[in-house]
């Protein structure tokens, strides 16, 4: 059975992901106080006696995800 490849259906899905990825989800300057706003409250966590360290902390508090883990080589 031959196979067949729909290059203009390809070219469709590759032209969103490219728009995707150039349109920001939030500006520059938002993301910025956001992260400052973040270190701020890691920065009184820290001061009330807080033990752990800030990849921890923000992953506890939902602020930092974890990237998949996609290995797969067969």
């Amino acid at each position: 059975m031959p196979w067949f490849v729909d290059f203009k259906k390809g070219f469709e899905a590759t032209s969103d992901l490219v728009k995707a990825l150039k349109k920001p989800q939030m500006s520059a300057s938002d993301a910025r106080k956001m992260i400052a706003g973040y270190k701020q409250e890691y920065q009184t966590y820290k001061n009330r006696g807080g033990k752990k360290s800030y990849n921890s902390w923000g992953l506890d508090k939902g602020y930092i995800k974890k990237p998949p883990v996609n290995c797969c080589i067969s």
